[in-house]
């Protein structure tokens, strides 16, 4: 889980800069290239332009296609997943909100 202290922008372009922050984090991991990745969002217009970065909306490509890259050919899937699936997850961005520092929380088996 991932929670990210982004400053006052909308909420799409949150959600991607959260996204293009975690994978970062991935790519410098151990498990880069080890292991799949599942992206979860319950921004259903992200995980669609991550999909298929050629419907993103152009203010919105360039940050797209910095996610696309840093993965680069990485086994990974785009998942759309309801707010109200994920409560652990939306309680963990709510508290982000008036977050200063970021909180990286990972779960090794």
């Amino acid at each position: 889980m991932f929670s990210l202290s982004i400053g006052c922008v909308d909420v799409t372009t949150a959600e991607i800069r959260t996204v293009l922050e975690a994978l970062k984090l991935f790519r410098a991991s151990k498990w880069f290239n080890r292991f799949r990745l599942v992206v979860e969002s319950d921004c259903e217009l992200v995980i669609q332009c991550l999909r298929c970065p050629i419907i993103a909306p152009p203010v919105f490509k360039p940050l797209i296609q910095l996610c696309l890259d840093i993965l680069g050919g990485c086994d990974c899937t785009f998942q759309y997943t309801p707010r109200e699936c994920n409560k652990v997850a939306d309680k963990l961005a709510r508290s982000g909100i008036a977050r200063l520092d970021d909180l990286v929380l990972v779960f090794d088996k």
